[in-house]
């Protein structure tokens, strides 16, 4: 992903990178895969996008927010 980044970066310097993180990318996710899937890119992306794919599992959602809420990792919104 950070070269992919660094070439976009590269091509056109005002270019925002987000990650998507999905409540169910081909299976259910849970809060700890996406705490983890969101802190390996913390440093390559500009930001991320949430997806309740089909409205499933919100609760996983909720919980995963909470969690980044709670480990102080929200810079802005």
């Amino acid at each position: 992903m950070s070269a992919t980044a660094a070439r976009a970066r590269d091509a056109n310097p005002s270019v925002l990178v987000l990650s998507g993180l999905s409540t169910s990318p081909g299976f259910p996710a849970t809060p700890e895969m996406l705490f983890d899937a969101w802190g390996s890119v913390a440093d390559v992306v500009d930001g991320h996008y949430i997806s309740l794919a089909k409205g499933r599992y919100p609760e996983v959602m909720a919980a995963f927010l909470r969690s980044v809420l709670g480990s102080g990792g929200i810079t802005h919104l």
